[in-house]
């Protein structure tokens, strides 16, 4: 195995996997890279990759992807945006439009799942039971039937 660069520079390309239009970064840690020693500060790769090709982010204002790919570290994907700018690119490509429920990717839950669920606690059955038998923690059986999650879904 080849030593690990101590040139910052070097090292962050040698975590850099340039595809035909992503350049995706492939570190260990997805949304950091350390520039030097424990000591020295954390930054976001696509943050570094701007500054690095493109030039300096004024302060406060937040680097955007044009392509979506939080791994994208490609600077002709990059955009410098405030934080309405990226919410507004993200409702224009049809994103966060409606995210609730099932349609949220890391949902373990279904509309059906959850109409079960408050059903089976009407019957009597244990909600740690109920969070073993989905999968789920019951502190999460405990916000479906509270309606924190899944309020929209009613029986």
């Amino acid at each position: 195995m080849a030593p690990k660069p101590k040139n910052p520079v070097d090292r962050f390309w040698s975590h850099v996997e340039k595809t035909d239009s992503c350049w995706n970064w492939s570190g260990k840690t997805r949304g950091r890279f350390r520039l030097g020693g424990k000591k020295d500060p954390v930054v976001s790769p696509y943050r570094y990759a701007f500054e690095l090709l493109v030039g300096e982010i004024p302060k406060g204002m937040l680097i955007c992807h044009k392509c979506d790919n939080p791994r994208c570290v490609n600077p002709d994907h990059l955009f410098i945006g405030t934080a309405r700018d990226n919410t507004k690119d993200m409702y224009s490509k049809g994103r966060g439009v409606n995210n609730r429920g099932e349609n949220c990717g890391t949902s373990k839950l279904t509309e059906k799942d959850v109409l079960e669920i408050r059903e089976l606690v009407k019957w009597g059955v244990s909600k740690p039971r109920i969070s073993t038998v989905y999968s789920v923690s019951t502190r999460q059986v405990y916000a479906v039937l509270r309606r924190e999650n899944w309020s929209h879904v009613n029986l």
